[in-house]
């Protein structure tokens, strides 16, 4: 099973994105927020080369915010980002405070998943108050990371601050 590859990238890809998240991510508490990707697309040119380098589409962009010690409900639990199989695969960059925090991901023991829909439209599931899970694995989102939010996972931001990044989805999930 594919869990995380973290990866190198231009820098002046990295600063762009960092850039352009600082200016569009939310400004609320809203764990995920579904950003605009036309926006994205047409003002991120150093990483629509690099997809296109990569044989990639971008789909979806979205901002996630984990409040400090976890402070929002959908962040104190497991959850899974619901898309199909053939794009399950994310890229996530660090944009702010994500040195210090880290993302454990595991395998569903015991327990009853529940799907939930966002404001934007987005899905995810959570898991049962009385699940029970197996940590398989653990990652800092210090460098930009695939991995596969089909398995169950968390972050754990136990700072003082807000913990920002961008997570990009693809129309077909990118070879790793």
């Amino acid at each position: 099973m594919f869990y995380f590859k973290q990866i190198e990238v231009d820098p002046t890809v990295s600063t762009e994105l960092f850039n352009w998240s600082k200016e569009n991510m939310q400004k609320n508490d809203q764990p995920f927020v579904l950003l605009d990707a036309e926006k994205f697309k047409k003002d991120c040119t150093s990483f629509m080369q690099w997809t296109k380098d990569n044989d990639l589409e971008v789909l979806l962009v979205v901002g996630i915010k984990v409040n400090p010690f976890n402070g929002q409900d959908a962040t104190k639990v497991p959850h899974i980002d619901l898309m199909d199989d053939s794009r399950n695969i994310a890229l996530n960059f660090p944009i702010e405070n994500c040195d210090e925090t880290y993302t454990k991901m595991y395998k569903l023991i015991e327990g009853d998943q529940i799907d939930i829909k966002l404001p934007d439209g987005t899905m995810y599931s959570r898991f049962s108050d009385d699940s029970k899970f197996e940590e398989v694995t653990t990652f800092y989102l210090n460098k930009p990371t695939f991995f596969n939010t089909s398995v169950p996972h968390q972050v754990y931001n136990d700072t003082d601050n807000n913990r920002l990044s961008l997570s990009i989805r693809f129309k077909k999930n990118p070879l790793v």
